[in-house]
């Protein structure tokens, strides 16, 4: 395709001369193929390829507290953290299971994170499969970077007898920056146990 526009241009080129320097009469004009450019000498890609970059870490998502020592009936809250590490949050989107046998979800609540007014999109508890899905934005103006904070808290009441692992475990989670973009590299670093 870009030979045939090479011609064409050349074409129109020598047209626009055969009409300006033309005597009177309609000269029969012949298209000159424009001339190829020298060949560049083969390079080593090596040397113009950059070094591949590694990409920036994401926001590290963890719970508070890590482990905890409960007896049955007893209820507890689970806080659901991130360190922005210089991002922009304007919204989350959470995918946590846990052991129903050991433990029931109460409620889920928004965190101070994405500020006082946050707007829920998402909540659903489910006792019998042992799941939460949740989903937070924050309205407003997305401050960059946000502080570390608390994007949800969760309370949950024991219902094991004796010493029993509550496994509680973040299986999905999405962040947006301050233009909505999804977030690349957000670290999970988030299981509690609960005994």
């Amino acid at each position: 395709m870009t030979s045939n526009k090479a011609v064409s241009v050349s074409t129109a080129f020598l047209v626009f001369i055969g009409l300006v320097s033309g005597a009177g009469g309609c000269a029969k004009l012949t298209p000159v193929p424009s001339p190829t450019p020298a060949e560049t000498p083969s390079q080593d890609p090596t040397l113009l390829s950059p070094a591949p970059l590694e990409a920036p870490p994401g926001p590290r998502v963890y719970f508070l507290p890590a482990a905890l020592d409960l007896t049955p009936g007893e209820e507890f809250e689970v806080q659901v953290v991130i360190n922005p590490l210089g991002y922009g949050i304007s919204s989350g989107e959470l995918k946590l299971r846990f052991y129903p046998e050991a433990a029931a979800a109460v409620s889920i609540e928004p965190g101070s994170l994405l500020g006082a007014d946050t707007l829920v999109g998402l909540e659903r508890i489910n006792n019998q499969t042992g799941t939460i899905k949740y989903a937070l934005a924050r309205k407003g103006q997305t401050v960059v970077p946000t502080e570390p904070g608390t994007l949800a808290v969760i309370t949950f009441v024991s219902k094991a007898t004796g010493r029993r692992t509550c496994g509680i475990q973040l299986t999905k989670v999405g962040l947006a920056d301050e233009l909505f973009e999804q977030i690349p590299n957000v670290t999970n670093s988030s299981t509690t146990d609960a005994d």
